[in-house]
């Protein structure tokens, strides 16, 4: 595999980093949108969990 980069020239080297580049940008922007859901859910499910903690100890 290294040896197919070391016969590579310059513009395929370019090339190949850029859609590198364009494929982990494209994955970490999906991790991010899951990451921020998730971040709404816990918050969500931490206030459903206080909710029920209050209205139990009330009753």
């Amino acid at each position: 595999m290294l040896e197919n980069f070391k016969n590579l020239d310059d513009q395929e080297i370019l090339r190949n980093l850029s859609e590198q580049i364009f494929e982990v940008s494209r994955i970490l922007n999906t991790k991010t949108e899951d990451l921020h859901n998730s971040m709404n859910y816990l918050y969500l499910s931490i206030l459903s969990l206080l909710a029920f903690v209050l209205s139990s100890r009330l009753l």
